[in-house]
């Protein structure tokens, strides 16, 4: 780079000088070399500022590289990590929140009044619905419930016989 920069230096000056001589300048020599001079100290300050410029990226990458070195090294901090990833949202831990009410498109009706005999409770279990299943298998299960002739109704009383044509002795009930 820096001799293609010198070679293309030296070719204009000599052009320069043809020229001046041509032109009858008696001093084309002393102009031409000043030119050269003035090219020369242009590129040596180019070539400086490439080098800074060089520096300061590379610089740069060994601070990214140190930091990513760094950060790997430290324990991971889960909420940390989770305000790094949505720092670009607001912050909305300063603002009271809001009651789904005041949020509502229907603000302005008034409030319903709570009626006290209107409150739901839980339905109590009956012992009929608590059956002890620990003696059915899930075949047993299944061919207690789902009986082909049996109506919508289902029928509590364990089979007698199988629905399907059961060829292995373990399957029979």
């Amino acid at each position: 780079y820096d001799y293609r920069h010198h070679i293309e230096a030296l070719r204009l000056r000599k052009k320069e000088e043809r020229e001046l001589k041509e032109a009858g300048n008696k001093r084309a020599k002393e102009i031409a070399e000043q030119n050269y001079r003035d090219r020369m100290r242009e590129l040596e300050r180019k070539d400086i500022e490439l080098e800074l410029e060089e520096r300061r990226r590379m610089e740069i990458k060994k601070n990214l590289i140190n930091d990513a070195a760094k950060k790997q090294d430290e324990p991971v901090d889960d909420s940390k990590l989770v305000e790094a990833m949505f720092d670009f949202l607001p912050d909305s831990s300063s603002e009271a929140p809001a009651t789904a009410r005041e949020t509502s498109i229907f603000m302005d009706l008034p409030a319903p009044k709570a009626d006290p005999q209107e409150i739901i409770t839980p339905m109590q279990t009956t012992a009929e619905d608590e059956e002890d299943l620990s003696e059915f298998k899930f075949q047993k299960f299944a061919a207690t419930y789902f009986q082909g002739n049996i109506t919508h109704q289902y029928s509590r009383k364990p089979l007698k016989h199988p629905l399907l044509p059961l060829h292995t002795q373990g399957d029979q009930l």
